[in-house]
């Protein structure tokens, strides 16, 4: 957590509200060795649209829909298309980079322990 904040204040993300440094993570589905198989971050939903460069007027390629408080199905401006991570815009990529680092020191850990799991089974007791 404390990387991505970090991260994006090296990149001069601005943190509206301190609800963007608020990220929380949880673990998700154990297998049936009681390991962890996935992690879900939470955070607010700006924050990806800071990391792809999207925003009012800035919209991808294929555009999107969704519902409103009130339950009205709001479309992306068909002039906004194709206008992610132009103008004023620019993509701040803080979040990708952070975890590929983190899940590299992490795979050459869990590979030693699951070596070890796997020792442990095959030796004879």
């Amino acid at each position: 957590m404390a990387a991505l904040k970090a991260e994006q204040a090296r990149l001069g993300i601005k943190v509206y509200s301190g609800e963007l440094s608020n990220i929380k993570y949880t673990l998700l589905r154990k297998d049936a060795y009681g390991i962890y198989t996935r992690i879900r971050f939470i955070f607010p939903r700006y924050g990806v649209f800071v990391h792809k460069g999207a925003a009012r007027g800035h919209g991808g390629a294929v555009g999107s829909r969704w519902q409103n408080k009130r339950g009205i199905t709001i479309y992306t401006n068909p002039e906004a298309r194709n206008k992610q991570n132009t103008g004023g815009r620019q993509a701040k990529e803080w979040f990708n980079p952070v975890i590929q680092k983190f899940v590299d020191s992490l795979t050459e850990k869990l590979s030693a322990h699951f070596v070890n799991i796997a020792y442990q089974r095959l030796k004879i007791k």
